[in-house]
């Protein structure tokens, strides 16, 4: 087989990547702008079960409805809208969204897909289908939460026209379910952040394939160097098989942190590698290509200088 360089950016910046960068980013700003409205909530609630019974007005209380309808409405179609978003940007990468798939997604033809998966298949567990399962989980947990908030606005739809007895009758069930809401808001955020654990997992992988390819790379440099030929064509194909592992984990390890940042505002120390001295760049990601499409020494050498 020969491996075709144009598939190194499918690895690095292909389409499930760029879905996965857009549901972080909806996810983010979903709980940047509702947090602070839980929170509200919540605490104009802990201070109105404080109060005494007779202490409580009709008009206090048909008042503070009456913004926490206008509010829960507001709340919810931003809530389903999130919610869409999230679901269609998994509709290829549900529960049962394997490497195949991935790869297909990315525009690897189906012809070449079994010997990409014998390539990389051993990694998917602990890269994108980490992924794939934790927004799948994500998925169902928003879901719930419309649901709980769509109860929520129902009650209070009914409450303006009730009268004050019928409306705190359903106050207790209100707040029954804000709590349900409230529980599964942070745990949403909570679920939607990858662990230091699990970037240092990615980080790890991407090293050592680097540095397996960097000594593969001076292996192979020795055979060309004395012409072994027969020698020197086994090395291309691993060597290859090498280079698209790499390109594989690059892509995995930019998708966690660039995941991270969005969902906690930084990345982990494993983002060094882009910015150190020997660090991977753009710049890399052409001389994996170049390398892939002559595996000579000057491509060799330089990309070398870049890992």
């Amino acid at each position: 087989m020969v491996y075709n360089s144009l598939w190194v950016d499918a690895f690095v910046e292909g389409k499930v990547q760029n879905r996965f960068t857009i549901i972080s980013l909806a996810l983010k700003k979903f709980i940047d702008q509702e947090s602070p409205i839980i929170e509200d909530v919540n605490a104009r609630l802990n201070i109105f079960s404080k109060q005494p019974f007779g202490h409580i007005i009709p008009a206090e209380m048909e008042e503070k409805v009456r913004n926490d309808a206008e509010s829960a409405r507001r709340s919810l179609i931003n809530y389903n809208l999130t919610y869409g978003q999230v679901l269609h940007h998994l509709a290829l990468a549900s529960s049962n969204f394997n490497l195949p798939k991935f790869l297909q997604e990315n525009g690897i033809p189906i012809s070449e897909i079994q010997v990409f998966q014998e390539e990389v298949g051993q990694y998917w567990n602990q890269t994108y289908g980490l992924l794939v399962n934790r927004l799948s989980t994500v998925a169902i947990e928003m879901g719930l939460l419309a649901s709980v908030l769509k109860k929520q606005v129902d009650l209070l739809e009914k409450i303006p026209n009730a009268s004050y007895f019928v409306g705190f009758s359903h106050q207790h069930e209100l707040i029954e379910l804000f709590h349900q809401e409230r529980d599964l808001f942070w745990k949403i955020a909570h679920d939607i952040k990858l662990t230091k654990t699990e970037v240092k997992t990615v980080h790890n992988l991407y090293i050592s394939a680097r540095n397996k390819t960097k000594s593969m790379i001076l292996a192979h440099l020795k055979l060309l160097k004395n012409s072994f030929i027969d020698e020197v064509k086994r090395s291309e194909t691993q060597l290859q098989k090498m280079l698209v592992v790499l390109s594989y984990l690059l892509g995995a390890l930019n998708l966690f942190l660039n995941v991270e940042k969005n969902l906690i505002g930084k990345a982990s120390g494993a983002l060094g590698i882009f910015t150190a001295k020997k660090s991977i760049n753009s710049g890399a990601i052409d001389r994996i290509k170049s390398a892939l499409d002559e595996l000579g020494v000057v491509q060799l050498t330089k990309l070398y200088s870049e890992l």
